[in-house]
C-alpha cells in the first residue's frame, strides 16, 4: 500500500512539474516579395546572446564557425545559417538604439551573409532532390521579418546612416525576390 501511494505521488509530482511544449505557429504570407504590411510578421526572432563589442564576442564567432564547419547535409546547414542570419538581425535590432552604426552595419553584413548562404544550401539541396519546401518556407518569412527590421531601421537613421540602411534593406528585398523563386520550384 506505501509503495503505491508513493508510485502515486512521484506520477503527481512529474506531471505538475513537467510542461508540455507547442509548437510555433509560422503565418506565411502570399506574396513575399511585396513590401512588409504595416502589421507585424508573425516571426519571432531568437535571442542573440553576446553581442558585438562584448569582450568573449571571439567565443561566440569561434564555436559557430565550428558549428559551421561540421553540418555538412545542406538542409542543416541552410536552417544553421538561417539561424546565424536571425540572430545576427536580432543584435542589429539590439544595437540600434546605442546609434553605434559601424558595429551595426558590420553585424547587418554578417545576417545578409548567412542569409545568403542559407539560400544556396537550399538551392543545393534542391539540386541533390531533398525536400526543401520547409527551408524555403522558412526563408520567406524570414525574409518578412527581416525587411520588417530593415524598415524600421531605415526610419530611426538620419543622415548619410539612411542612406546606408536603404541600399541594405534593398539587398532583402532582392533576397525576398531570390526565395520566391526557390518556393515556385
Amino acid at each position: 500500500m506505501k509503495i503505491k501511494t508513493i508510485f502515486i505521488l512521484v506520477i503527481l509530482f512529474f506531471t505538475l512539474i513537467v510542461r508540455v511544449a507547442s509548437a510555433q505557429e509560422v503565418v506565411i504570407s502570399p506574396s513575399p516579395t511585396d513590401t512588409p504590411t504595416p502589421t507585424p510578421v508573425q516571426y519571432a526572432l531568437p535571442y542573440p546572446g553576446i553581442l558585438p563589442g562584448h569582450p568573449f564576442y571571439f567565443l561566440k564567432t569561434l564555436r559557430d564557425n565550428v558549428m559551421d564547419f561540421l553540418i555538412s547535409n545542406p538542409l542543416k546547414k541552410g536552417e544553421f545559417d538561417l539561424l546565424q542570419a536571425d540572430k545576427n538581425m536580432a543584435a542589429v535590432q539590439a544595437l540600434a538604439p546605442t546609434k553605434n552604426n559601424p558595429v551595426v552595419l558590420e553585424t547587418l553584413g554578417k545576417a545578409e551573409d548567412y542569409f545568403a548562404k542559407a539560400i544556396l544550401k537550399a538551392q543545393e539541396a534542391n539540386k541533390q532532390g531533398l525536400d526543401m519546401s520547409d527551408l524555403v518556407a522558412r526563408l520567406s518569412v524570414a525574409n518578412l521579418k527581416h525587411q520588417e527590421v530593415m524598415k524600421d531601421l531605415v526610419k530611426s537613421a538620419q543622415g548619410d546612416d539612411k542612406q546606408k540602411f536603404s541600399s541594405e534593406a534593398e539587398k532583402f528585398t532582392k533576397f525576398g525576390q531570390t526565395v520566391a523563386k526557390l518556393r515556385n520550384k
